[in-house]
Formats: C-alpha cells, structure tokens, sequence
C-alpha cells in the first residue's frame, strides 16, 4: 500500500513536471509566434528586405555670416615738417678777432700839470679781483712826453704816476690793457666790464693789503682825464680800453670803474 502510493504520488509529479515543461513549451511558441507576425507584418525586419538603417540630420539652413563693416580708412597722417638746420652762432672767444693792422698800446688820458708829480710814496705792488679771477701785478706807469707810458705792462697792471698810494686819501688810479698787440690776447683787465656794485677789489702794497668796494662805472673818451684827479677820501679807479674801430685800428672809448675804500 504505502509502496503503491509511492509510485501514485511520483507519477504525479511526473505529471505535474510534464504539464509544466508543456505550459513553458507553448508560451515559447505562443511568443515566437507573435515575433513572428511582428515580423510579417514589418517586412523591412525581415532578413529578405532587411535595409541599412541611416540617420538622417534635420535640414537646418545655413546660416548666412554677416560680414563685418569694412573698416573705415583711417586719415592720412600729416607728416611734420622737416625740420630745417640752422647754424648756432659761435659763441665769442675770450679775446676778439685780431685786427688786420698792429694794436696800438691801450692809450692813457694825458696827465695834467697836478699830476705830473713824482712816483707815489707807497706804490701798488700787486691787484686781486676775486670775481673775475684776476691776480696780477702792478707796476709804476712813469709820465713820458706829456702822458702815461703802459707800452710794457703786457699782463701787469699799471699804477699811474702822480696818483695816490693804496690806503690813502686821494685816487688809486690803475691801467690795464683789455687786449695786447700783435695778436689780440687778452690783457689783464678783458673782462674788467664784468664789475658789479658791491663786488670787492683787493689792493697790495708790499704786505699790506687794502680792499675797496666798486661803486660804479662810466664810459669816457680817451682824452678825459677828470677821472684821474685827487679826491677827498680814498678812491679806487680801474682804467682799461673799449669799442675797438677796425677802420682805425684803436680803442675810441675808456671804461672806467671806481669804487671807495672799506677796510684797510
């Protein structure tokens, strides 16, 4: 009994199994038979009428570029104009173009009868302008033939005879060439015109040193000799030559400075 429902409960699990192997069989055949008129009913799946598939991009239309604005030409530039050379005068030279004809010695006013005394007592010996960088010495400028002889100072400075001595009460009156003959060098007082009021002339005699301080200056012709004359208190004049005549081959002027005494 219990082996005959054994063999009972086996066949029906035989059966069970066989009915579903069947189920799953016609659900397979049921799918495929659906495929299968999917198929048929799209021939272009099928393998007979099978086409590339292509992909198709949508038309768009071209886009049409803007062309930029043509650039406005820019103007012509104007050229500057050439910049045309022009000379630069030469600056002057320390002493002034040589004259053709030989320089006459600076010629001094002629003394007048009150100065054709003797050699001053305490003669100048030396004379020192600092601002115009003079330093130089000075010798006696004796009276000949009715006027003062400066012929052979070349670069010393004269001290006129007949005026009075360094520190003195009276006029120190001292010559000097502006330029020197042959050649137009430049004497000791070339730039005596560079004087100003306030600036300060040193005067030796010997060691001892007088200072003077410049007042002025004026311009007088070369027969003036009022600017030799004494005078009441200590004076300092400082004569040189000026306006050179190439016609005349002469200096027509004297530049004359003065200044009083302030320290002994």
């Amino acid at each position: 009994m219990n082996a005959d429902m054994s063999i009972i409960c086996r066949m029906k699990n035989i059966k069970i199994s066989d009915t579903i192997q069947t189920a799953v069989l016609f659900l397979v055949m049921g799918v495929l038979a659906a495929c299968g008129q999917s198929a048929a009913a799209n021939p272009a799946a099928t393998a007979e009428n099978r086409v590339p598939v292509t992909f198709v991009s949508p038309t768009v239309p071209p886009v049409t570029a803007t062309p930029f604005p043509t650039d406005t030409p820019l103007p012509t530039a104007t050229p500057f104009p050439t910049p045309t050379a022009t000379a630069i005068q030469p600056s002057p030279t320390i002493a002034p173009p040589v004259p053709t004809a030989t320089v006459t010695p600076t010629p001094v006013p002629s003394p007048r009868p009150m100065l054709t005394g003797g050699e001053p007592a305490f003669p100048a010996t030396r004379l020192v302008i600092p601002t115009l960088e003079i330093d130089a010495p000075v010798e006696i400028a004796p009276i000949r033939a009715g006027i003062w002889d400066v012929s052979g100072l070349e670069q010393a400075v004269g001290h006129l005879q007949g005026t009075a001595s360094p520190g003195e009460t009276g006029n120190v009156v001292l010559a000097g060439h502006i330029t020197l003959s042959p050649d137009g060098r430049a004497g000791p007082f070339y730039r005596l015109g560079g004087l100003k009021p306030g600036d300060r002339v040193e005067v030796y005699r010997g060691e001892e040193r007088f200072v003077y301080e410049i007042d002025g200056a004026t311009v007088v012709s070369p027969s003036d000799v009022q600017v030799a004359y004494p005078t009441r208190s200590p004076r300092l004049t400082l004569i040189t030559c000026q306006s050179y005549d190439k016609t005349l081959a002469e200096y027509t002027e004297r530049l004359v400075v003065f200044g009083h005494l302030v320290s002994p």
